[in-house]
C-alpha cells in the first residue's frame, strides 16, 4: 500500500507539473494566435457539426482549384502561339453588326409586307386575266366578223360590208355605162371592178380598170388618154342617171348638164359622144352641155351663149 502510494502521489506530482506545462502552452497558444483570455477562446469555440462543413467546404475548395489550376494548363497550351487582340474593337464591331441586323429585319419585315401586298395584287391580276380570255374568247369570232364587215382582215382584200353593198350596183351602172362607153371607143373598152387590190393594207372593193380588146389585157383607169377618161367619165355619168331612173321608184332625171372635157377628143370621139348626148335627149329629157369648142357649138342646135365684155356678161338664146 506504501509502495502504491508513494506511485499515486508521484503519479499526481507528474500530473500536477503536466497541467501546469499544458496551462502555460495554452495560454502561450492563446497569446500567439492573439485571443485575450481563456473567455475569449471560448467565444470563439464552433461546432464538430460546423468544422466538418468547413472542412468540406475546404476540400472541395482545393478540389475546384486543382481543377482549375488543370484547365489553365490546358488553356494555356491552346493560347500558345496566340496574339492577345483587344476586345473593344470586336465589341463595337459587334454593335454595329447588331445595328445593321436589326435595320436588315426592318427590310425583310417591309419585303414580306411588300410580297403580300404583290401576292394579293398577282392573284387578283390572275382572276382578272382569266376573266379576260374568257371574254375575249367570246370576243374574237364578233371581231372577225366586225374586221370582215370592215374590210379589216390582214392579207385579205380590204373590202367593206358597205363597199360590198355599193359593189352590187356599182356592178349594174358599169353594166348601163358600158353600152355607152362601147359605141364611144368603137368597142375597144370595156370598164369593169378590179378583182385585185392595189395593195393589202388599202380598202378595196370598188377600184375600176379598163379592158382593152385590142390588147386582150387589162390595165387601170389611169392608163387612159384625156379624150379616153373623158368618155369613161361620161359613160359613168349616164350609167348612173339610167341607175338612179330604174330603182329610185318613178324618179326622173329630165335634166343633164356636162361641164368641158370635149376639148381633150379628136373628132369623131367629138361626133360619138354627141351623137350618144343627142339620142338622151329625144323624148322630154334635156341635155345641157358647157364648152367653148368651136366645132361642138357647130352641132348644138339650141344655145344659151354667154359673152363676156367690159361692162358685165351678156346672155342670148340662140335658137
Amino acid at each position: 500500500t506504501q509502495a502504491l502510494l508513494k506511485q499515486t502521489e508521484q503519479n499526481h506530482q507528474e500530473g500536477c507539473e503536466a497541467k501546469e506545462q499544458a496551462k502555460d502552452a495554452f495560454l502561450k497558444t492563446l497569446e500567439e494566435q492573439h485571443f485575450k483570455d481563456k473567455a475569449d477562446f471560448a467565444s470563439a469555440l464552433v461546432s464538430r457539426e460546423i468544422l466538418e462543413q468547413a472542412e468540406e467546404k475546404n476540400r472541395a475548395y482545393f478540389a475546384d482549384l486543382q481543377t482549375s489550376q488543370q484547365q489553365l494548363v490546358s488553356r494555356e497550351k491552346e493560347a500558345a502561339g496566340k496574339t492577345y487582340q483587344d476586345l473593344t474593337e470586336l465589341e463595337e464591331r459587334m454593335e454595329r453588326l447588331r445595328v445593321e441586323k436589326g435595320a436588315l429585319q426592318e427590310k425583310v419585315q417591309e419585303q414580306k409586307a411588300l410580297w403580300q401586298t404583290r401576292k394579293k395584287a398577282a392573284e387578283s391580276a390572275w382572276k382578272e386575266l382569266q376573266a379576260w380570255k374568257k371574254a375575249e374568247k367570246a370576243y374574237l369570232p364578233i371581231v372577225e366578223l366586225s374586221k370582215t364587215a370592215n374590210g379589216e382582215l390582214a392579207q385579205k382584200d380590204k373590202i367593206a360590208f358597205e363597199q360590198f353593198v355599193q359593189g352590187f350596183y356599182f356592178d349594174r351602172i358599169l353594166a348601163a355605162a358600158n353600152l355607152r362607153f362601147a359605141e364611144m371607143t368603137n368597142g375597144r373598152y370595156h370598164l369593169r371592178r378590179s378583182e385585185v387590190a392595189a395593195n393589202k393594207r388599202s380598202q378595196s372593193g370598188l377600184e375600176l380598170e379598163v379592158m382593152d380588146y385590142f390588147t386582150g389585157k387589162a390595165r387601170g383607169v389611169k392608163s387612159l388618154s384625156g379624150g379616153e377618161a373623158f368618155k369613161a367619165s361620161l359613160s359613168l355619168a349616164l350609167g348612173l342617171s339610167d341607175l338612179i331612173q330604174q330603182t329610185a321608184g318613178g324618179v326622173e332625171i329630165k335634166a343633164m348638164f356636162i361641164d368641158e372635157g370635149f376639148g381633150a377628143l379628136d373628132e369623131e370621139s367629138r361626133e360619138q359622144a354627141v351623137r350618144i348626148l343627142q339620142q338622151l335627149s329625144y323624148g322630154d329629157r334635156m341635155v345641157g352641155i358647157i364648152s367653148h369648142v368651136t366645132e361642138l357649138k357647130e352641132s348644138i342646135e339650141k344655145k344659151l351663149i354667154v359673152k363676156k365684155s367690159s361692162t358685165g356678161s351678156t346672155v342670148f338664146l340662140e335658137v
